[in-house]
């Protein structure tokens, strides 16, 4: 009996692509991985000083080591950690339903707009998002914020908050406006 054309094309494909593809579809299957999209942002006042420069952590989250993880990310972009410094770093660590936006009147757009559920996504989002702000202590000028937000419907933990204490901190040291970019990790 003659093998059907499509299952046919497969075969004569070589076996890392046949492996690629098959891995490919067994996630999707399983709802292990998808498209994430990162959305960020970052504001710096004309008198930021010179890179590299340093912080003081003040307000940050501690829980499961969730401090150095947001430390990590700022030291790889070359901000120092040291507890004399006159720049004090915040940052905000939160998690919502993503089908709830957050406003800051009725007239602006939103700070972080709602999310629909995608066609045939087996749960609700969570969005996480991570804010990082450094203000100079004695003049209480603000130096530069950084933020990077995702919409998870399983990954949760230390890779969601390392993705995106890479980019909020990214932002810090090279501020845009807003930007976003795709890519494929745990949904």
């Amino acid at each position: 009996m003659p093998e059907a054309p499509r299952a046919k094309a497969f075969h004569h494909l070589p076996v890392s692509r046949r492996l690629t593809t098959l891995v490919v579809l067994a996630c999707l299957a399983s709802g292990c991985a998808g498209p994430v999209r990162t959305r960020f942002g970052g504001t710096a006042a004309p008198e930021t000083p010179a890179m590299p420069y340093t912080v003081k952590p003040t307000a940050m989250p501690d829980d499961n080591g969730d401090r150095t993880v947001i430390v990590d990310a700022l030291r790889t972009t070359g901000i120092g950690i040291a507890d004399d410094s006159r720049n004090e770093l915040t940052a905000a660590y939160t998690q919502r339903p993503s089908n709830v936006a957050v406003l800051v009147d009725n007239a602006a757009p939103p700070l972080s707009g709602a999310k629909k559920q995608r066609f045939l996504q087996s749960c609700h989002d969570t969005r996480y998002r991570l804010v990082l702000t450094v203000v100079d202590h004695a003049t209480g000028t603000l130096i530069g914020r950084g933020w990077a937000e995702e919409d998870h419907c399983h990954g949760t933990g230390k890779p969601v908050l390392a993705s995106l204490a890479a980019r909020a901190a990214d932002m810090l040291v090279h501020p845009v406006p807003e930007g976003s970019e795709l890519s494929w990790t745990r949904d």
